[in-house]
């Protein structure tokens, strides 16, 4: 073998250890707790969504394991939509969503998953603070709304996009013997949306 073949190969090599390194592993799981920033394709409504409504968000990070690729900046996450309750009275607006599968933009599979809505950004949202646990939800219950009150009493939640208050409760593992609804938003009381282009952090479940 030349000198000038055997710079060839080392070169070749290089890329191709470089191009593998950078693609998504085809047994990639993500470990439980993993959060991901993703931009929401698709507008929530507790007045317009159904459930079965299909979802899909962009992911905005590179999900790494030390060097391996698991889950690469504009990959897409698919999901659905498992609960819908508008308010009425004194019913609180619910809605629930699930995110269950990673593809690419053509839609190759990359991954499965479980991961739930757990953060609305904000002007003012630093993603590398340490954030609050959601409330679990447990088996496959509905988390109790909140009490209705004036919107003064939550200044530390996050807003929809029409600015109602929210919070947050996660179905942390599935049993099986009911709906998987993921997560669920809960508002203080009136209906809420979700726009198309809102930046959002969903958290994997188990």
């Amino acid at each position: 073998m030349t000198r000038l073949s055997r710079l060839f190969f080392v070169v070749l090599s290089l890329a191709v250890t470089a191009m593998w390194s950078q693609a998504p592993a085809t047994d990639a799981m993500l470990k439980p707790g993993t959060t991901i920033r993703i931009e929401l394709q698709k507008k929530l409504d507790t007045t317009k969504s159904k459930v079965g409504d299909k979802l899909v968000a962009k992911v905005l990070q590179d999900i790494k394991d030390h060097k391996t690729m698991l889950l690469p900046k504009n990959s897409l996450l698919l999901g659905q939509v498992t609960l819908v309750i508008p308010a009425e009275g004194k019913q609180h607006a619910q809605l629930g969503v699930l995110f269950d599968q990673a593809t690419t933009k053509k839609g190759a599979v990359l991954l499965h998953l479980r991961a739930a809505i757990v953060k609305v950004k904000s002007d003012s949202t630093n993603w590398n603070e340490k954030m609050t646990m959601p409330a679990e939800m447990g088996g496959s219950g509905i988390p109790k709304a909140m009490s209705p009150t004036n919107d003064a009493a939550y200044p530390n939640l996050d807003r929809s996009s029409n600015g109602t208050p929210i919070e947050y409760a996660v179905m942390e593992t599935a049993n099986g013997t009911g709906a998987d609804l993921g997560g669920v938003m809960n508002s203080m009381g009136g209906n809420f949306d979700l726009d198309d282009g809102t930046h959002l952090q969903v958290r994997v479940l188990h």
